[in-house]
């Protein structure tokens, strides 16, 4: 949902009901196994008791009071017949059958990936790439762990750059942790001295908290697994 929404158009075009209503119906398109489904819900959404003591949803939470992210996910949650048979899954399966548009998954490793990851940002195609898990006997901390990358999980692709650095040519790639915040710490992090004035806002470098940061093409193949 975080990288679908990057194009809130996208988002907009599944809802069928776009306001909410007194009647709590909403109707919201998707497409599975290549069928468009209109799948009508009403907006009761399953909440659990937080610290403060508010009732907060016990599963996807919105950046603030948008219905959107917790009718999408039950809309998702009712055609797959519960929540707990959405726990897990590929990116591209999701968003193909979200979007009813065709999807790839391609490893990192492959000969064409930078090539198809640029092509793929200039046609303003949405792109997540994913992080295996992590070996459920160790308990040390990983190598993307101590990075702060987060194992077994999928990041939205937000951009592509070609920089010059020393006189050679190097591709800096900015990715978003959906959960909007954790971020990465290795080279070209928000503090990295790689970090010019220049630079910083030509790629509109953030310094906030916000799951988002940059990284060298050459630690996204090194750290992540897929495309």
């Amino acid at each position: 949902m975080s990288a679908i929404a990057e194009n809130p158009e996208r988002i907009f075009a599944m809802f069928a009901t776009k306001d909410e209503n007194m009647m709590g119906i909403y109707e919201v398109t998707i497409t599975k196994n290549g069928e468009r489904r209109q799948v009508i819900l009403d907006n009761k959404i399953p909440c659990i008791k937080g610290e403060n003591g508010r009732m907060n949803p016990f599963f996807s939470k919105a950046n603030g009071d948008e219905l959107w992210v917790a009718i999408l996910e039950k809309a998702w949650a009712k055609v797959h017949g519960s929540y707990e048979r959405i726990i897990d899954g590929k990116a591209h399966e999701t968003l193909r059958d979200l979007l009813g548009a065709p999807a790839e998954e391609f490893s990192t490793k492959s000969e064409d990936v930078l090539d198809s990851i640029i092509d793929a940002d200039r046609r303003g195609y949405i792109v997540t790439v994913e992080i295996g898990k992590k070996d459920e006997e160790s308990k040390e901390v990983s190598e993307p762990e101590k990075k702060g990358l987060i194992q077994n999980h999928t990041y939205s692709l937000l951009n592509i750059d070609r920089i010059e650095k020393d006189g050679e040519a190097l591709f800096l790639i900015k990715l978003r942790n959906p959960w909007g915040e954790v971020e990465w710490n290795g080279e070209w992090c928000a503090t990295s001295k790689n970090w010019t004035p220049e630079l910083k806002v030509r790629l509109g470098l953030s310094m906030l908290d916000d799951g988002t940061f940059w990284l060298s093409f050459t630690d996204f193949q090194k750290y992540f697994d897929r495309v």
